[in-house]
């Protein structure tokens, strides 16, 4: 019987491939942790100015 409160079908819960789970599925395909920490702060700074 499945739960009701599984979210492994949604986008939100999903890790992009060769990530090894640590980045999670993203629109530009980013798989590299450090990569993605990089864009992040890179796109809070723009955001924040």
């Amino acid at each position: 019987m499945p739960s009701r409160y599984n979210t492994d079908q949604l986008t939100e819960a999903q890790f992009e491939p060769g990530s090894r789970g640590r980045v999670l599925k993203n629109f530009p395909g980013i798989r590299s942790k450090r990569l993605m920490d990089e864009m992040e702060a890179t796109k809070l700074a723009e955001a924040t100015d």
